[in-house]
């Protein structure tokens, strides 16, 4: 892979890690805690995650370095072999059936949605004005405290280490393709800034224009309130089909399933 095409990709993959929970819909919700953002507070919360990211990529970049120079071809062969595969099908077993755990918490909200509807328009106000006094109160919690806001980011990070599908992509392309360690290091951060990148531009487009900006942010932290749990649904499912059909094909040529 040439430099420019390792660029290119590192830089895409970043763009795409950078639409997930914690590094856009966490800093949109931010943004909208009050007349004027917690600009601070959301550096600190974007500085923290940015960090993390960096760090934990260092340490597989780092040991996936040491693996294959000590271990060489043994890894590829394990990663091959059937009780791989066998244990790949249960993941992907596993992240189908917590798809449709996290899926009904969201349709009961749907539904209770629409019964509020039916009860008519009076209720229906009333619950989006609790709903939102609630985040209100959710978000004056987290943006008064800087110990919060880590709290936060930390968390946001946590959840999201099993689909840092992107990253791990990200890291692999700089293990394969990198002309040394100094280098991939160094792109390595460069991908995390270029990930928070986005959240940092809207937080500039907020305090310069925020009349115009705000009534689009609320679109997505609405979304966000709404869909999340589907979202997350929709995402563990397909990547759990993903990982069962491919498993159980290999599984299946080499006569293990009969």
């Amino acid at each position: 892979m040439t430099p420019v095409a390792l660029l290119g990709t590192l830089a895409l993959l970043a763009l795409v890690d950078s639409t997930s929970v914690g590094t856009l819909i966490v800093p949109v919700w931010l943004l909208l805690s009050g007349r004027r953002p917690p600009v601070g507070r959301l550096l600190l919360y974007l500085a923290v995650v940015a960090a993390l990211y960096f760090l934990l990529g260092l340490a597989v970049l780092l040991g996936a370095g040491a693996v294959i120079a000590t271990a060489g071809d043994g890894i590829g062969a394990t990663l091959e072999s059937t009780p791989a595969y066998i244990a790949q099908v249960v993941i992907g077993a596993g992240l189908l059936v917590l798809s449709f755990v996290i899926e009904p918490a969201d349709g009961g909200a749907r539904r209770r949605a629409r019964r509020a509807a039916r009860v008519g328009a009076s209720a229906e106000r009333t619950a989006e004005s609790a709903a939102a006094h609630r985040r209100r109160g959710w978000r004056e919690r987290i943006t008064g405290s800087s110990g919060a806001v880590v709290g936060v980011a930390v968390a946001a990070v946590a959840l999201e280490v099993a689909t840092m599908l992107p990253y791990l992509g990200a890291i692999g392309l700089l293990t394969a393709h990198a002309p040394s360690l100094g280098a991939a290091v160094g792109l390595l951060a460069g991908y995390c800034l270029v990930m928070v990148l986005p959240a940092l531009v809207l937080l500039g487009l907020r305090l310069a224009a925020a009349a115009r900006i705000d009534p689009a942010l609320r679109r997505v932290d609405g979304w966000a309130n709404l869909s999340g749990a589907a979202t997350a649904a929709w995402i563990l499912g397909i990547l759990g089909v993903v990982l069962a059909v491919q498993g159980v094909g290999v599984l299946a040529q080499r006569g293990v399933l009969g």
